[in-house]
């Protein structure tokens, strides 16, 4: 399946940070990365 974005942008940090490292991991591991 392809998607229709080519970049991925978050917002924030420190503690949002380690929350963005697990879905980067999640969206690596279903392919969408």
């Amino acid at each position: 399946m392809t998607y229709p974005f080519k970049n991925l942008v978050f917002e924030g940090g420190g503690v949002k940070g380690i929350a963005y490292v697990g879905a980067m991991k999640v969206l690596e591991k279903e392919g969408i990365l």
